[in-house]
């Protein structure tokens, strides 16, 4: 008797994996998807990308993402861009807000580089000293934005069963549709990024709305 493996596994084309990675990007909102976060939201298991496509990296790119991380980033480019996320907060940014959108980088590499965020944080600022606006904007006093964070945005799309509140419809069901997270207390009329003021809106009815509260 000859003993063999038979897989049980339903095969899936390149277009289902792609198309399926795409979703969990449009779940999060988000240009790049980590391995971890797929896992979570994907249907499919990471190592069938990495025997279909040779790496995450390469599956990432046929989706039209972003590849992840790159390694050993130069002191300046991260300068530069903590600065970018500086001067869109107007102030000193928080550990947890270093996230894409807003930021290029997590905090991650400058743990690594300067052995801690505050530590970056001082070294960034040793760096600007001589920046007269920027040493300014430093001494200002920190303005409102309506910059929601990464964790925050999760919190309000699993609350709201990855739905628009209005119509329903969910990108799992409309593959072109997009989820907004949305002040329901407009931010321009003193809304806060809090969580219970924020709702989970298509992008259809969340240009719909534009100022009205009663949506």
């Amino acid at each position: 008797m000859k003993f063999e493996l038979r897989s049980n596994a339903k095969y899936f084309n390149d277009e289902e994996l792609l198309n399926d990675l795409k979703q969990v990007a449009k779940i999060l909102d988000k240009n790049k998807v980590t391995q971890t976060e797929y896992q979570e939201y994907g249907k499919f298991s990471k190592s069938t990308f990495h025997n279909r496509f040779g790496s995450w990296n390469k599956a990432l790119i046929l989706a039209g993402l972003n590849k992840a991380l790159k390694q050993n980033i130069d002191e300046k480019e991260l300068f530069d861009n903590l600065e970018v996320v500086w001067r869109t907060l107007e102030r000193q940014p928080k550990y947890n807000e270093m996230v894409k959108p807003l930021s290029k980088y997590s905090t991650k590499p400058y743990d690594s580089r300067f052995g801690g965020w505050m530590n970056a944080c001082k070294a960034f600022i040793e760096y600007k000293d001589s920046d007269v606006k920027f040493i300014k904007l430093l001494q200002e006093k920190p303005k409102r934005t309506r910059y929601i964070n990464e964790k925050i945005r999760l919190k309000v799309l699993k609350r709201d069963n990855y739905r628009c509140v209005k119509c329903g419809r969910s990108p799992a069901t409309h593959l072109n549709l997009s989820l907004h997270i949305d002040h329901i207390k407009p931010f321009s009329k003193g809304g806060n990024n809090h969580e219970e003021n924020l709702q989970t809106l298509c992008d259809k009815c969340n240009l719909g709305k534009g100022n009205d509260e009663s949506i």
